[in-house]
């Protein structure tokens, strides 16, 4: 999991603003070319929407009594198009009803974050909602036209993304991201906060180590959602492959359709609805109770079993061995397979309403 656990900065940049003291008003555009682009910034709000024409363009609105020592830095970096928001100092104070508390970040000379925080040159930089320190942040607004590669990184604050058609990946080191209407792939990664996505048409990627996600509409060839610690709910889910991780959480989706199914969670409850037939359906549970609904024309070779609770089927079953925590048999005609383990839980079948 690459969360934004770090922050860095270097020389070279194409555009340099004067720091001057701004009103929280005063917002500047920004054009930025190139095949790939990244855009980072410590402390915000960030929109991502829809743009037009060749190049993405950024609007960028500094904020705080101390908005005028931010600086805005345009360049490559590592071969990707980057705008960047220089926090020149070691200490911000970011003042928003919708974050509290402190964060530190280790930041590169050239304003980037994340990733390897073994840079030579780095800093450590404190972000607080309250106290002594550097009073400013930014909020952006970022325009991305179609079929674009665009990465969006953010230290504390929001994250949000609508209507976009393109390779999109949304990085927070803790911070809530909110998704909706997007096409083409999708990369969500946060080290924590939560996770809401909306309608996603193509390739989907969350990966949180704290939080819960919140999936719905979602359809690709491969969709994988991964939380080290959180919930995991959603409903209508059409791919190829399907793979949902907890490490503490409960999961709970319905009508889910994909040949290919793997729900794991070290502690939680699964609960699952079934929308269609599945090639090859694993779940696997250290303690919960895992509950499948499968609809009237579900077919397949079935092993379920638990090592402290029940085995229940309210659908009709050919066992060819059973006990009272392990069942194996078929369903229907027994095409493909479902295996289902818990360590401690009861495991049921049922069928969908």
């Amino acid at each position: 999991m690459s969360t934004l656990k770090s922050l860095f900065m270097t020389a070279g940049t194409l555009l340099v603003l004067a720091p001057t003291r701004l009103s929280a008003q005063n917002t500047e555009r920004f054009t930025v070319g190139g095949e790939r682009i990244a855009v980072y910034d410590l402390a915000g709000e960030i929109s991502v929407v829809p743009g037009t024409g060749a190049d993405v363009v950024v609007e960028v609105t500094r904020v705080g009594q101390d908005a005028g020592k931010l600086r805005v830095e345009t360049s490559p970096v590592r071969n990707v198009e980057a705008l960047r928001i220089i926090f020149p100092e070691d200490r911000i104070i970011y003042r928003q009803a919708n974050w509290a508390g402190r964060a530190e970040f280790t930041v590169r000379e050239d304003g980037t974050f994340g990733g390897n925080d073994s840079d030579r040159g780095s800093r450590r930089i404190q972000v607080r909602s309250s106290g002594e320190g550097m009073e400013a942040h930014a909020n952006l607004r970022v325009m991305v036209p179609e079929g674009k590669r665009v990465s969006v990184n953010i230290g504390v604050g929001s994250l949000n993304a609508s209507n976009v058609n393109g390779q999109i990946s949304l990085d927070a080191a803790s911070a809530d991201i909110t998704a909706d209407r997007m096409r083409g792939s999708l990369n969500i990664d946060t080290g924590s906060g939560n996770v809401t996505v909306t309608t996603v048409d193509g390739d989907l990627s969350i990966d949180t180590g704290s939080g819960d996600v919140k999936v719905s509409g979602a359809s690709g060839t491969t969709i994988s959602i991964d939380t080290g610690s959180g919930n995991i709910s959603g409903h209508g889910f059409t791919s190829g492959h399907l793979s949902v991780d907890t490490g503490s959480g409960n999961i709970d989706m319905s009508d889910v359709s994909s040949p290919v199914l793997s729900f794991d969670t070290g502690s939680g409850d699964v609960d699952v609805t079934l929308s269609g037939d599945t090639d090859d359906f694993t779940i696997d549970t250290g303690s919960g109770d895992v509950t499948v609904m499968v609809p009237s024309n579900f077919g397949s070779a079935i092993d379920l079993e638990t090592s402290s609770g029940d085995v229940e089927t309210e659908v009709a079953i050919q066992i060819t061995r059973q006990g009272k925590q392990h069942i194996i048999g078929r369903i229907g005609d027994g095409q493909g397979r479902m295996d289902v383990e818990t360590g401690s839980g009861n495991v049921t079948i049922r069928p969908s309403r």
